[in-house]
Parts: C-alpha cells; structure tokens; sequence
C-alpha cells in the first residue's frame, strides 16, 4: 500500500498520515480535512443571553438533538440582541448545524427561512452545496469514520466538548458530486429495509428476553392439560387415585390421626349435558 501525507500549506511541512488513515477509498474519492469543503466555521454565543417572552428564537443542543430542528420549546431573545449575534454568527437555510458539546456530533441542516440564533452548544458550518451534496454530508458525518473521530476527540467529563478546531481537523472521505448522489439514492432505497430488520430484530430481542418464561408456561399449560404425553387407559384413573385417597383420609381419621371435619371433600363431575357440577355434602353447584 502507498503511504498517506498530508501538506500544510501555511508552512510548507509534509507529514506521513498513514496511522490516521482507516481504509482504503475507490480510484476518484480524496481524502481531505473538514476544513476543505467550507468556508465558514463558527459556533454560537459563549454567554447566555438575556431570555424574553417573545421574539427571535434561540437555538440550543435540546431543540436538535433529535436531527430535526425544532422551534416547539425554545427560548427567545429580543431582535437588538440578535443582531448583534448575527455579525458572528448568522444561520441560514441550507447551512450545516452540528452539535459540539453534551451529547456531540448530531448533524442536520437547516431547512427554515426562519430567523434564529445559537447556543455555544452548536456548531454552524457553511460549506459549498454546489459540490457537496447536504443529504450526503449528513450520511457521512453519521457514518462511523466520523463518529468514531467525535468520540476521539471529544473533551471533558461532565460538560464534554468537541472543539472547532477538532472538528475542523476530521478526516473526510470525499467521492465525486455525482458519485455523492448516486451514494444518496442508494442509502434511500436501503434504508427502509434495514429499518423492517431493526422493527424485526426488536421484536426477536424481545421474544429471546421472554422466551423461557413464555416457554416455562406453555409446557406446564399442556402438561396440565393432558397434552404433554399420551393417555394410556390400563394406567388407571385420577377418579381411582381420588378414591384411594379419600380411603387413606377416612383411615387416618378412624386412627385419630385427622379431623373428621377435614373429610368435607368435593366432588367434581360431567353431567350429561356436558356441564361441570361440584357435589359439596348434598350441595350440587353447576361449576361450568
């Protein structure tokens, strides 16, 4: 395999990058750092804003973390102070939200007009739509190549952070724009079957956590029943069982050994309608 090198073009150095190369890509694809399909990389205000009951909506982690930008739940500030934010940092439809601190690297792009500002929480990143496909930057961002750099790279215990510079510095797979599509549509067209495995396989995990106890029930349910084994006629009856029981009850009771009161037993029949009739003393109740 022919070695990987990186040259920064601010100083001229050249480095072997081989250890941070995962795979090998097709004849065509690049590999590149963030920073080369952007022109813009910021995140939002470090300070908390001064909240109002109305206004301009202010974005943070919470109101993305699903992939979707929601405006269901958010806090507002007032239209001075987001202009002011806006010289730094202006979101706008078809630019590239990230989210770098709490839960990281949850990537979507904005699909409003809508006014809004940001939290430091999130990254805002305007890269070139003519030659990067959205749909397929967000596939890529979610794809293991990257998550697995944000996990890496993520700082902090409580409050982690995935610093811009971090995020600039994640290594891309790039492929042609039209190669970028195709990869779209494709993903598209096997999505839905891999999301009928995952509902299959959720159902299969479940039935595996269940099985022994469902199992357990199902065989004692036909044991008791009389379905586990065959019947054999010459074995007897459990009427015959029942009566030699009784003997040893009214035997015990003649020794002393058992209350007579104890042989108030029942007696549980089918009538000749089919019905199930308790004898209880000369108590008969219909048990059906």
């Amino acid at each position: 395999m022919n070695s990987y090198y990186e040259k920064f073009l601010a100083t001229g150095e050249v480095k072997c990058i081989d250890e941070e190369i995962p795979f090998e890509i097709p004849k065509g694809w690049e590999w590149c750092r963030f920073s080369a399909i952007y022109r813009l990389l910021t995140d939002g205000t470090h300070k908390t804003p001064k909240y109002t009951e109305s206004g301009v909506p202010f974005i943070s982690v919470k109101d993305m973390s699903s992939g979707k930008l929601s405006f269901s739940n958010t806090k507002c500030i007032s239209e001075e102070e987001h202009k002011i934010l806006s010289a730094r940092c202006c979101p706008e439809y078809g630019d590239l939200l990230i989210s770098k601190v709490g839960t990281t690297g949850i990537p979507l792009i904005i699909d409003t007009d809508k006014e809004f500002s940001i939290f430091v929480s999130l990254a805002l990143i305007k890269f070139f739509p003519n030659y990067i496909d959205s749909k397929f930057l967000i596939h890529l961002i979610n794809s293991p190549l990257i998550q697995e750099q944000v996990k890496r790279d993520t700082r902090g215990v409580g409050n982690k952070n995935w610093i811009l510079t971090a995020i600039s510095n994640t290594l891309l797979a790039i492929p042609p724009l039209v190669e970028q599509k195709r990869i779209v549509s494709k993903i598209e067209e096997i999505m839905p079957i891999a999301d009928k495995y995952e509902k299959s396989q959720e159902i299969l995990d479940r039935l595996n956590a269940e099985i022994f106890d469902k199992l357990k029930k199902s065989v004692l349910q036909e044991a008791i029943q009389g379905k586990l084994v065959p019947q054999i006629v010459n074995e007897g009856t459990a009427r015959e069982l029942l009566e030699q029981i009784k003997t040893e009850k009214e035997k015990l009771v003649k020794d002393g050994k058992f209350k007579k009161s104890a042989l108030s037993d029942s007696v549980i029949y089918k009538g000749d309608d089919n019905k199930y009739f308790e004898k209880i003393g000369k108590t008969i109740t219909d048990i059906t």
